[in-house]
């Protein structure tokens, strides 16, 4: 999850999903992701156009009318790997509505 906003430094907070409850204990804290409607855009292809499809959606969601919130999140829906050709790669990002 990014906290910021696209072009500014920012603050990014790593999870893992979990079978069970989590301990906050060193560096380790509990989070969830937000609640409420998001924009969702599936980026296909290498991270290097990440950025690209962040500003696509950002464009979209401005262009619908909608404003955009905080928090975006990049869920890796295919694991990455050495060997895998980059094109096969699936990253689904999400961008909360906000009020």
């Amino acid at each position: 999850m990014y906290h910021g906003l696209p072009g500014e430094p920012l603050d990014l907070e790593v999870g893992f999903v979990t079978d069970r409850a989590v301990r906050p204990e060193g560096d380790v804290s509990v989070g969830s992701l937000p609640r409420g409607r998001v924009a969702r855009l599936m980026h296909c292809g290498s991270f290097d156009g990440l950025a690209s499809s962040w500003q696509r959606l950002h464009t979209w969601l401005l262009a619908q009318g909608l404003s955009a919130g905080g928090g975006r999140w990049e869920t890796y829906i295919t694991q990455p790997s050495p060997e895998m050709d980059p094109r096969d790669l699936r990253t689904e990002l999400n961008w909360p509505l906000g009020d």
